[in-house]
């Protein structure tokens, strides 16, 4: 049963009548409700690069580098990319191998278009995969 169903029947269940400011008042709260459990759906910079870099996660290493360097320059370049509007290159797909002409650091995500790609990708692939070079666009 929805939160308004909910809401109404309670509301109907008591014997006192009800001022006509209820059922708008009811509704508004539904919404809210609805609106606040939408927001923080789906991946951000902070749980793509904590996945893919953390030691409890995919523990993603570097030669020569930091875990907490890794997580920080994946958080800002990914930060960076999402402050860019902007339709990802026909020729991105983060979900394929990284193309053998490119280097990690020539290929980091220009835009927000390109950054939820990978996002996305990161958050739906096995680990396995990610340190093979699949995933690629954050250029380490």
């Amino acid at each position: 049963m929805s939160l308004y169903r909910t809401l109404v029947a309670s509301t109907k269940a008591s014997s006192a009548p009800q001022p006509r400011w209820v059922r708008p008042l009811l509704t508004l709260a539904a919404s809210a409700t609805l609106g606040v459990s939408a927001v923080g759906c789906g991946p951000d910079c902070q749980s793509t690069c904590t996945k893919l870099y953390s030691q409890n996660e995919c523990d993603i290493q570097r030669p020569g580098v930091e875990r907490e360097e890794l997580i920080g320059t994946c958080e800002e370049r990914c930060e960076t990319a999402l402050t860019k509007p902007g339709e990802a290159d026909p020729d991105y797909n983060p979900a394929e191998k990284m193309p053998p002409s490119m280097d990690n650091e020539s290929s980091v995500v220009e835009n927000d278009e390109e950054c939820a790609m990978w996002m996305d990708c990161v958050e739906e692939t096995a680990c396995d995969f990610l340190d093979e070079g699949y995933c690629w666009g954050i250029g380490l």
